[in-house]
């Protein structure tokens, strides 16, 4: 085989450095000059902002400057949006959103920015944020993705013309559907739900703005996984040409997805950088982490099956909640389709109508998180079949077997328009798997044995 030959296996050359202590992450980068910025984050998860008090924050020790959400509009910032809405690829009409750097009129959720404070050091920064003063008016709130979904319950956003639902989605074949249940000899029900989860990467999320006014030039070092994206959107925030943004992404410690998009910090140092021509570093604490970082997985799944007397699937009907959170911002939209698309799998569900609701609610936005849906349209299909076997008294794997699709050869499977996978060996591979973890646990029983044994003789 040829050095570099197609399925050449290829080893990894960054480990070395990583074992010895030797990665090099953006919050382990110091500039000369630079400063230190903290956000200030809302306590509601809905209010109205009616007044900033920064008097006393600015007339703190060693602070440089204190931004707001006034200054934002003043400056006539852009925001951040979704980066794919449905009516993109022909679905209905979504309801897009922007989310501000920093909030002037209102806060969605517990974690919502509505100030910037820069200081020469970390801690007079965090001293001055605590002197910054917000008065808020409370709003109803819903934190709930089920709550969201209900006809009178609060609203996140009061222009969006459907209550809280961000997007809608749909395939399948609802009349063929619902005809193949009407003759079924089973009918099995389940509500299956994926619970919401926070990242957390290694290194939270990192960001240091530096700012050239000789040639109007701007660096950003950030922890991510997409620089050429990040150099996109602080180009359309900011309105300044791509070629004088450079964007440095060393040691990203731990993405898998969360990183994939900036984030409204990134924004705060590249403009704060601007302002005060010095270096702004701005890092989250672990607890900071947890309150504005996007999360990932949280859907509801309910699920329905039609089965004939022998077990053998006739067709599949599904309604799935997707959390959005506050904004629809970034690739939401990938994980929400993903959801629902991927739900068939490699089994042999020929009728189906899947639907799906993209969901506001007043928590932290959504995003791409290790699969972005897929997992999530795994786990409900793999219950649904599973409880679908215990109801009729059948075995599960056997069950699972007998839906698998069995193409011939390494066939590429249609799933549905806009989604081909191969999968001829599906079934192959599902017996290896099964196998496998038998055999994981058969090993150790067998060492038992043999251990007892030679005790019994000794």
């Amino acid at each position: 085989m040829a050095k570099f030959g197609i399925g050449q296996a290829v080893r990894r050359v960054e480990d070395q450095r990583f074992l010895l202590g030797q990665g090099r992450y953006v919050d382990d980068i110091s500039l000369p000059g630079q400063c230190y910025g903290v956000t200030v984050l809302s306590p509601h998860a809905h209010a109205r902002i009616k007044r900033i008090d920064v008097a006393k924050a600015k007339a703190a020790a060693g602070v440089l400057c204190v931004l707001t959400g006034a200054d934002v509009v003043a400056e006539k910032l852009g925001s951040f949006t979704a980066h794919l809405m449905p009516e993109d690829f022909g679905a209905p009409k979504g309801h897009r959103t922007f989310q501000p750097i920093l909030n002037a009129e209102k806060v969605r959720f517990v974690g919502d920015r509505v100030a910037f404070v820069v200081a020469e050091t970390l801690t007079q920064a965090r001293d001055a944020a605590e002197l910054v003063e917000v008065d808020y008016e409370p709003l109803p709130a819903v934190v709930n993705l089920e709550d969201a979904a209900k006809d009178g319950t609060a609203k996140v956003w009061d222009d969006c013309p459907q209550g809280n639902v961000g997007f809608r989605l749909m395939f399948g074949n609802k009349d063929a559907t619902d005809a193949a249940f009407a003759k079924a000899k089973h009918v099995v029900k389940l509500r299956v739900e994926n619970n919401r989860l926070s990242p957390v990467a290694m290194e939270p999320r990192v960001a240091i703005g530096d700012y050239n006014a000789a040639d109007d030039s701007y660096t950003l070092y950030t922890a991510s996984q997409n620089p050429h994206g990040v150099r996109m959107e602080m180009s359309h925030i900011f309105h300044v040409p791509e070629n004088r943004i450079r964007v440095v992404a060393p040691d990203v410690g731990g993405g898998f997805g969360l990183k994939g998009n900036p984030f409204p910090d990134d924004a705060l140092v590249f403009w704060a950088a601007r302002r005060l021509r010095r270096p702004v570093k701005w890092v989250a604490s672990r607890s900071e982490s947890m309150l504005t970082d996007h999360c990932g997985r949280e859907t509801v799944y309910y699920g329905e099956l039609a089965l004939d007397e022998h077990g053998k699937i006739l067709a599949l009907r599904a309604r799935c909640l997707f959390q959005l959170g506050a904004y629809f911002v970034g690739a939401a939209l990938a994980a929400g389709a993903f959801s629902v698309r991927f739900v068939p799998q490699a089994y042999d569900i020929q009728t189906m109508h899947i639907m799906s609701q993209g969901l506001f609610s007043n928590t932290s936005q959504s995003g791409p998180y290790r699969g972005a849906g897929r997992p999530e349209a795994a786990y409900f299909t793999e219950r649904l079949i599973e409880h679908a076997a215990r109801t009729i008294g059948a075995k599960e794997s056997l069950a699972k077997e007998r839906q698998a699709a069995r193409p011939r050869g390494e066939l590429l499977h249609r799933v549905r328009r806009h989604l081909q996978r191969p999968h001829g060996s599906a079934l192959r591979s599902r017996r290896n798997a099964h196998d496998l973890g038998r055999n994981a646990f058969a090993r150790p029983r067998a060492r038992h044995r043999v251990r007892a044994a030679r005790a019994r003789v000794a």
